[in-house]
């Protein structure tokens, strides 16, 4: 998709994350759920920052834009 419209692999998940907490999109369709639940399971809070949690994380296929994505997801059940 970012080849196609001429953008950053970064831009997409930007606007992923974005939908995300805008309820547009469910974390669900983005990601596995065994990442999510990884993602999840190295955090300590949901007030965590993404630095944070990739530093807890000792996996290098997990990227920032995959954090970020479930943190935004979080950010909608804080809302809920």
């Amino acid at each position: 998709m970012a080849q196609h419209r001429n953008i950053k692999e970064s831009t997409v998940w930007e606007h992923l994350a974005k939908l995300i907490e805008h309820h547009q999109c469910k974390i669900n369709d983005v990601l596995p759920k065994d990442k999510i639940n990884y993602i999840k399971q190295n955090m300590k809070s949901k007030a965590d920052s993404l630095k944070d949690v990739k530093k807890r994380i000792s996996d290098e296929a997990i990227t920032y834009d995959e954090i970020n994505c479930v943190l935004s997801s979080i950010k909608t059940e804080k809302k809920e």
